[in-house]
């Protein structure tokens, strides 16, 4: 799929006399779960949004949902971060916009064992989390820095902190993720360019809806609280603005608590203990 730009000026009832001093976020992975909350609560708070996705049978019916609830101009990138065009047009736009704020938020899991699972599709998944990443901040943090402002929220994940059987790929290449961002940022610190590591736990999204052996498992349980993707975006863009030096960002008390399991836990202890929850 190459890339494919759809213009607010291209769609009915689109807002050319808006005023250009308002802010742009580009958002990959817009199309559903935490990226599409994301694009929900920017535009009520008056940001002109750079979507991208996949699928546009979600992405412009969103951009439709935006444009109606809230006063905007938004763009569409319809493509796959793992086709080098895409990630080309997304920072020519990102540039020429001068954003404000990138989320880098696409992703996806695969929930198999590491050998059983399509070799492309694992390389494919270090392409999205990681390589598509490390393009875009290099491709955009530059414009950010000449103009001395900019925020960056690299979506990782608590899995990214762990080491866990039928999540080879994701774990690692999420822990590559969250190291990324967290150097990154110390280098940046100077410049007045933010960046934030997100790190959500158990949430409400077709993420999970793609993996079966999550069915049983989406509920309540003793201290397990499951969070709506629009928890999650909310909590991070209130982190950024209300503690804008903290880098890693993990939404809710028990996502806190998992993340630190392994290092509190005896290796021996942890290792049995990932291999039982994951059968």
């Amino acid at each position: 799929m190459s890339a494919k730009t759809e213009t607010a000026e291209q769609t009915a009832g689109t807002s050319t006399d808006q005023p250009e001093q308002r802010k742009w976020a580009l958002i990959t992975g817009a199309s559903s779960g935490i990226g599409a909350a994301f694009a929900r609560q920017l535009a009520s708070r008056g940001y002109f949004l750079i979507l991208n996705g996949r699928r546009a049978e979600k992405l412009t019916p969103l951009k439709a949902e935006l444009e109606r609830l809230y006063s905007g101009r938004h763009e569409l990138v319809l493509g796959d971060l793992r086709e080098e065009p895409v990630i080309q047009e997304l920072i020519t736009l990102g540039n020429r916009h001068e954003i404000d704020l990138l989320i880098n938020n696409a992703g996806y899991g695969a929930g198999v064992d590491f050998l059983q699972d399509d070799a492309a599709a694992q390389l494919g998944m270090l392409q999205v989390h990681c390589t598509a990443v490390v393009q875009l901040c290099r491709g955009l943090i530059p414009g950010m820095q000449q103009r001395g402002r900019g925020e960056v929220i690299n979506v990782s994940s608590v899995a990214g902190e762990q080491s866990l059987p039928k999540s080879v790929m994701y774990g690692a290449s999420k822990s590559f993720l969250t190291r990324f961002t967290e150097a990154l940022a110390l280098e940046l610190r100077p410049s007045g360019v933010r960046m934030q590591a997100l790190l959500p736990g158990f949430t409400h999204t077709d993420f999970h809806d793609k993996l079966p052996e999550w069915e049983r498992e989406k509920r309540n349980r003793g201290i397990v609280r499951w969070q709506s993707a629009s928890q999650v975006a909310e909590y991070s863009l209130n982190m950024l603005k209300k503690r804008p030096g903290k880098i890693i960002a993990i939404p809710g008390f028990f996502n806190r608590l998992i993340a630190k399991i392994p290092v509190l836990l005896p290796k021996k202890l942890y290792y049995a203990m990932a291999v039982r929850i994951t059968r």
